[in-house]
């Protein structure tokens, strides 16, 4: 509900913004300290390239459930909580590209593609038999965004930086994440391992809200400062196998089952620095 509540609130935001400028506009908006034009004219286009960080979080983690062959334990699964995003996955980097275009000399619309990565990471899962412990692995997570949004400039602060505001709106890729599992069951000396996918690729809506500041180089070139805040709808979990599992436990048992938990709703918190071009 949270996140269905972000998405209308983002679309709200970009309509109000769009059609109440058309009133602002009307007040002359320059610089004040150059007659050659601003990187803001009206009808001038814009391309930027950003890069930076991107910490990312589970809104509402599900539980993960092992059923392991193990006497009592097929039949009573252990339970473990959805791990976080930042113990599965180092910290996210992102890099992207804008072309944006000023609809008046204080609102721009743009268009917006960004790539996103992270490394997977080792975690450890604790039994409630201490003999028993399990190691997961997993896949590096790879992501690939497309927004049509609206950006709403303020008057510049000191001639050259002009902090602006603005959404949007789009669709988020997310590749599948394939895992690997080892069980150690006595002491180090004997367990099983399989291979599975822990999540699999999707295509979600996504969207939020940004503020940021340019510092205006020229009457065509900025350095943009951002920091966003984006959801995006539950990434699916799934219980595939990915191959054949081994065990080196005399006589052979079954690979565990897994039914991995829900993440909830996706938040990102992008900071980026980059560069805007503007023609």
């Amino acid at each position: 509900m949270k996140f269905k509540s972000t998405i209308y609130a983002s679309f709200l935001f970009l309509t109000i913004l769009f059609t109440s400028t058309q009133s602002l506009s009307a007040f002359d908006y320059d610089f004040g300290c150059c007659d050659y034009g601003t990187p803001y004219d009206e009808c001038k286009w814009s391309v930027s390239i950003n890069g930076g960080v991107s910490p990312t979080w589970f809104q509402r983690k599900g539980r993960d459930l092992y059923f392991n062959h193990l006497g009592p334990f097929f039949e009573v699964p252990e339970s473990f909580k959805t791990p976080k995003f930042c113990k599965i996955f180092d910290l996210p980097w992102n890099v992207g590209i804008e072309l944006g275009y000023m609809f008046c000399d204080r609102l721009e619309v743009f268009a917006d593609f960004d790539y996103t990565q992270a490394c997977g990471k080792r975690h450890h899962h604790r039994r409630s038999d201490i003999s028993a412990s399990s190691r997961e692995r997993v896949s590096q997570y790879r992501a690939f965004d497309f927004y049509l949004g609206t950006r709403y400039y303020l008057c510049p602060i000191f001639c050259s930086f002009t902090p602006f505001f603005g959404g949007k709106v789009g669709l988020i890729t997310r590749d599948k994440i394939r895992g690997s599992t080892r069980t150690t069951v006595t002491g180090g000396s004997s367990g099983f391992g399989h291979r599975h996918t822990r999540f699999k690729s999707d295509t979600t809506i996504s969207g939020g809200l940004h503020a940021g500041v340019n510092w205006d180089l020229s009457s065509c070139l900025s350095v943009t400062v951002k920091a966003e805040a984006i959801w995006s709808g539950d990434w699916r979990p799934t219980n595939a196998d990915e191959g054949e599992g081994s065990s080196v436990i005399n006589p052979a048992l079954p690979v565990p089952l897994i039914i991995h938990g829900k993440t909830g709703p996706v938040l990102s918190v992008p900071v980026t620095l980059g560069l805007r071009y503007a023609f």
